[in-house]
């Protein structure tokens, strides 16, 4: 639920920059599309088998997602 260029412009820059871009969501390989269709992610890992501390930042795509994160408790920790 992610909107497509939201997630796909900046992961680009990330990456250009010279940035991992890791994909995290509450199923580990899982393949996910933007609202729009555009943009299709695999998931590099699940909330539980990640640790905020192995990462310099936390970018967060616009679209639904974001309230969905706020209402789990995991992601919020």
């Amino acid at each position: 639920m992610f909107e497509d260029s939201e997630y796909s412009e900046p992961a680009k820059v990330f990456e250009e920059a010279g940035h991992t871009v890791t994909t995290i969501e509450m199923e580990q390989w899982k393949t996910v599309k933007g609202k729009q269709g555009e943009v299709e992610v695999t998931i590099d890992g699940s909330n539980d088998s990640v640790k905020p501390e192995d990462f310099d930042a936390l970018f967060i795509p616009g679209g639904f997602s974001p309230d969905q994160l706020r209402a789990d408790a995991r992601f919020v920790s």
